[in-house]
C-alpha cells in the first residue's frame, strides 16, 4: 500500500497536471485492491486527496469506470470531509 501511495503521490503532485496523469491516476486506482483503499487514503495529504478527487470526477464521467471509484470517492470523502457534491 505504501508503494501505491507514493506512485498516486508523484502522480498528483503537479496539479496543472492533474489532467494529463489522471489515465494513469485512474488506472492505479481500478487495480488497487478494495481492502487497501483505507491504508493508502491514510497515507495520502490533504491537498493530494483533493487531487485524486480531481481525478476521480474525471473518471466518473464514464459510467465503466464508476463501481471502483466510487469506493475511492467514499473514503477520500469520509477521511476528510471534501468531496461531497
Amino acid at each position: 500500500a505504501t508503494s501505491q501511495a507514493v506512485a498516486i503521490r508523484k502522480m498528483v503532485s503537479d496539479v496543472s497536471k492533474i489532467e494529463e496523469n489522471s489515465s494513469n491516476v485512474l488506472d492505479l486506482l481500478n487495480r488497487t485492491m478494495d481492502s487497501m483503499i483505507p491504508q493508502i487514503v491514510s497515507q495520502l495529504e490533504e491537498e493530494e486527496k483533493s487531487h485524486v478527487l480531481k481525478c476521480l470526477y474525471i473518471g466518473l464521467a464514464k459510467p465503466d469506470n464508476n463501481g471502483k471509484l466510487l469506493k475511492w470517492f467514499q473514503c477520500i470523502s469520509e477521511s476528510s470531509n471534501i468531496g461531497t457534491v
